[in-house]
């Protein structure tokens, strides 16, 4: 069963955010992912859509090292008001 990733997110510094929405998409062809991602940008704000093949895949990649530094860094990039996933 596939699983999604779903980040909803507002930039408060936009050069910061864009840095850390490009190292997290640089780590998730390691895990086996995107199957399919979408992305909406309506700046301030942006919302993607990532779906792996399955959750074996999706959940690594969330706690992955690669990915650990992008919501870090984010804090000082913008807010995420909700994230979650199907079947995670």
């Amino acid at each position: 069963m596939a699983a999604y990733l779903i980040s909803d997110a507002t930039a408060r510094d936009v050069g910061a955010f864009e840095s850390r929405r490009a190292r997290g998409a640089a780590s998730i062809p390691r895990y086996g992912g995107p199957v399919k991602a979408v992305e909406r940008v309506r700046a301030p704000c942006a919302v993607a859509t990532v779906e792996f093949p399955y959750r074996e895949r999706a959940w690594p990649w969330y706690l992955s090292p690669e990915y650990d530094g992008a919501p870090r860094t984010g804090a000082e990039a913008g807010r995420a008001p909700g994230q979650g996933g199907s079947g995670l």
